[in-house]
């Protein structure tokens, strides 16, 4: 867990020492003039393809996107097998392999991610952790396959009391173990890991997308799962898992069109008695078509 120094939680409550992160923390104004690893490396993998994307730190706070790809996966190309290891480990050495000692950062999908945006009252350092803990399990359970961590936002007034904004979450350690893993047989070990509605609070806070200080809601459409996450003062509060995605989309859209087509009995009156029907109309076709179309879009999008 993320805590101040001196801050540690009371030993009968804490769970197991965590050594997984998906906060990058910030180093020491010293360390970091000190690190030479400017060079950052995120990869985001999909079902169709991974993303790689070089950021250099130009300075405190500030960063330049060097370059950034794209690599299409094929169909029959599994994620964990040799063959996509090999495929990974040569994306990074054509990009990663130009820098020095660059810091490798993936994603995992957020989809078995539990994120929460909670208001802790003012409490001593030693028992911030335990406090936040507590209020995140009135709302999510904490099991042995996950890693809890969490990070305090901001102080804030309410009721007439200071309180602490924090976001905290649990995710699945098999998935991190997994991922880690893929990026060691690559040759490429990770330095971190994060989700995406994490990076785009990255984004926010770093400037590169501009909110000007308002809420902002992104909307994330999958295959087969979406996801909509809330910013508010460049900080995530809110991040939730849709069981709807663009093939259900599409299929409802499908349903819909076909409702509007004109009935079977007026197609079937425009054929002669000896002709044979078609198994579908044209106008089921044609919908048929639209649909397939508007789930290719959705996917490139």
């Amino acid at each position: 867990m993320i805590r101040k120094k001196g801050a540690r939680p009371d030993d009968s409550e804490a769970p197991p020492p965590v050594k997984k992160k998906l906060f990058q923390r910030k180093a020491k104004p010293a360390t970091a003039r000190r690190s030479k690893k400017t060079i950052k490396v995120g990869i985001d993998i999909n079902a169709t393809d991974l993303t790689i994307a070089v950021v250099n730190q130009v300075s405190e706070g500030r960063h330049k996107l060097l370059e950034i790809q794209r690599v299409a996966l094929g169909a029959e190309l599994k994620k964990g097998s040799p063959e996509f290891a090999q495929l990974l480990k040569g994306s990074l050495r054509k990009l990663a392999g130009k820098y020095k000692d660059p810091a490798i950062w993936a994603t995992i999908s957020s989809a078995e991610v539990e994120t929460r945006f909670l208001q802790i009252p003012k409490v001593p350092a030693r028992q911030m952790a335990n406090a936040i803990r507590w209020a995140y399990q009135k709302e999510v359970s904490i099991t042995d396959t996950q890693i809890f961590d969490f990070q305090v936002v901001e102080s804030a007034y309410a009721d007439g009391e200071q309180k602490k904004n924090v976001i905290a979450y649990t995710a699945p350690k098999n998935q991190i173990n997994s991922t880690r893993e893929l990026f060691t047989k690559a040759g490429w070990p990770l330095k971190g890991i994060s989700i995406v509605p994490f990076a785009i609070q990255n984004l926010l806070r770093a400037g590169w997308i501009s909110s000007s200080g308002k809420n902002v809601c992104t909307l994330f459409i999958g295959r087969d799962w979406s996801r909509i996450a809330i910013f508010s003062k460049n900080a995530l509060i809110l991040s939730r898992d849709i069981k709807a995605g663009a093939r259900s989309m599409v299929q409802a859209i499908l349903e819909t069109l076909d409702r509007k087509s004109p009935p079977a009995e007026e197609n079937m009156g425009m054929a002669l008695p000896d002709e044979e029907l078609p198994l579908e109309s044209a106008e089921t076709s044609r919908n048929q078509k639209k649909a397939e179309k508007l789930f290719a879009e959705l996917l490139e999008s």
